[in-house]
């Protein structure tokens, strides 16, 4: 136990020496490292200072060569030699950086920044002059400029400001005046059409070169066909230099077609029709044009989206087209095919001419849709429903004034009738033929009603799977209801809505098909049952006419107690 013990003594002696050791090591290392640091502080000092002088060398060597290089790069900018102008303003910039710590510093600044200035609007000019003439390798020159500028749209912007000028060229050689015919119209706007569609076609390589990215020295080698990565997140060159001269067109038509309020009389109606539909020929068949075109190839529906600024279709055409071409010729029908009121025919055969009348009427839904499908609006399908829905409503709500002649008839009788011939007042005729009328309204032509519903919906499923360029257009114009209803108005914001939802709807039902017009035939039929009731009663109402102003009921009390007495004796 006592050699053990010795020996855990001088093993802790020895730990106590280690641990001494260790400290002065540790002190050592310490030491060391706060010298390393100053030296590491000190020759980044030396460092600094180093660098301060070669600036001040640099500077110096470059004052006697900055006007040099500067009148030189002015030369390039002049001569058109714009990619080597960029490179020596590059230059210049490296050199400005040499003269930060002298006092012309700020003189030399804003002489680079004018000179900059220069060749930016210098590569402008140019790049629009290699549009206009179609010059690839101009514009490439150009391009280049622009993206050692950071200025990467400049190019797309110079693009779509020729398509304006080529719009404005076009229609301006038509010259339309105020109060120009559909014909004038119609020549000026296919003008425009045309222009682009031959631009495209001629500058189809140039606009999709500038889809490529492009780089300071280096050329594109994407395929022109390939929507590059850069360009993802941007709008296509051809579809926003296209969408641009469009929304140009569109300002210049909302003009001729905005509404004045005024009245419009027989001719003003007919020049407003032959206008609309001679306009959206011309814009069916320049979409057609355009969408064909090979630059540009399935951006199309790119093209159709509207933006804020810009609207490839105008709400005032569309507003006119709505009026004139879907819901004028119905209303015309509708008119022409009203009940006859006039006072040579028999009731019966008014009732009969005006099942006949109706009748037609419902067999010309796919009249109705055959002429909206020659016009090549089939997507104003929606459209196209709710104004089917207001022709027919209006048509029936004519019913009213065949109603009321068996009304006014039933009133002639009734005061016709006196209280010795009250029988004079019942006519078996007018009350069979008004039951006539409500079988017709209620059996024949309900049954027809519900057939038209069925067949309108058939149309607009049809029409809604057309797949034109103008459709894709439509249909993009119409993707929102709170918006195109408003903007529409016609028939009405209402009829619209409703029409919207019923397609909407997962599965649209014939009893939810034309609202309007349901409750205006409702509506008559309910007038009719009304008609024959008051019709079945007439007789037991004029026998009754003078009952409450009989004598029993107007004796005083001193005549009915003396007659009570007279019988009690």
């Amino acid at each position: 136990l006592v050699p053990s013990m010795r020996d855990l003594e001088r093993m802790r002696q020895e730990a106590l020496r280690g641990k001494a050791r260790l400290g002065d090591v540790l002190d050592g290392l310490k030491d060391a490292d706060d010298k390393k640091r100053s030296g590491l502080q000190g020759l980044a000092e030396i460092d600094v200072v180093k660098s301060r002088v070669e600036v001040a060398c640099s500077a110096l060597r470059e004052v006697g060569s900055w006007e040099r290089k500067v009148r030189d790069c002015e030369q390039m900018v002049h001569s058109g030699n714009l990619p080597e102008a960029l490179k020596q303003s590059n230059s210049l910039k490296g050199v400005l950086e040499a003269f930060r710590m002298l006092p012309e510093y700020a003189k030399k600044e804003e002489q680079l920044v004018q000179l900059e200035e220069q060749l930016l609007n210098s590569a402008r000019r140019r790049a629009r002059g290699a549009v206009e003439r179609n010059a690839p390798d101009e514009l490439r020159a150009c391009r280049e400029v622009f993206a050692g500028m950071d200025r990467h749209q400049e190019a797309a912007s110079i693009a779509n400001g020729v398509f304006l000028e080529l719009s404005d060229r076009a229609w301006n050689s038509q010259d339309p005046k105020a109060g120009a015919s559909a014909a004038e119209l119609a020549n000026a706007a296919k003008a425009v059409f045309d222009s682009l569609a031959q631009a495209l076609e001629e500058r189809g390589p140039l606009l999709q070169a500038l889809e490529q990215p492009q780089t300071v020295g280096e050329e594109a080698t994407e395929d022109p066909a390939t929507p590059s990565a850069s360009s993802a997140s941007a709008p296509p060159v051809t579809v926003v230099a296209v969408k641009a001269a469009l929304a140009g067109l569109s300002t210049k038509l909302e003009s001729y077609l905005a509404h004045d309020g005024k009245v419009e009389d027989e001719t003003t109606v007919h020049n407003k029709a032959s206008r609309a539909v001679a306009l959206l020929a011309v814009y069916a068949d320049g979409f057609q044009a355009l969408a064909a075109s090979t630059p540009l190839g399935h951006q199309w529906l790119e093209v159709c989206k509207d933006s804020s600024e810009k609207e490839v279709l105008p709400w005032a055409l569309l507003r006119e087209v709505v009026r004139f071409v879907l819901l004028r010729p119905m209303q015309d029908d509708a008119m022409a095919l009203a009940p006859p009121t006039s006072g040579q025919l028999r009731p019966s055969e008014a009732v009969l001419a005006a099942e006949s009348n109706a009748t037609r009427l419902l067999q010309m839904p796919s009249t109705w849709a055959r002429r909206v499908e020659q016009q090549g609006a089939e997507q104003l399908c929606v459209p196209w429903l709710a104004c089917v829905d207001e022709a027919i409503a209006a048509h029936w709500r004519q019913w009213d004034r065949l109603i009321e002649t068996f009304h006014n008839t039933l009133q002639s009788k009734s005061r016709e009738a006196s209280d010795d011939l009250p029988a004079k007042g019942y006519d078996p005729a007018l009350l069979q033929e008004c039951m006539q009328l409500h079988s017709i309204l209620h059996e024949s032509l309900q049954a027809k009603f519900q057939s038209f519903q069925a067949e309108t919906l058939q149309h607009v499923g049809q029409m809604r799977t057309s797949q034109s360029a103008i459709g894709h257009a439509l249909k993009e114009k119409l993707k929102d209801p709170e918006v195109w209803c408003e903007k529409l108005a016609l028939p009405s914001v209402i009829a619209l809505k409703s029409a919207a939802d019923l397609m909407d709807s997962s599965v649209p039902g014939n009893s939810r098909v034309l609202p309007s017009s349901a409750a205006a035939l409702a509506n008559a039929e309910k007038q009719v049952r009304s008609l024959v009731t008051q019709c079945c009663a007439q007789p037991v109402t004029i026998i009754l006419r003078g009952y409450p102003e009989m004598q029993e009921w107007v004796r005083g009390d001193d005549d009915a107690s003396a007659e009570a007495l007279a019988m009690a004796g």
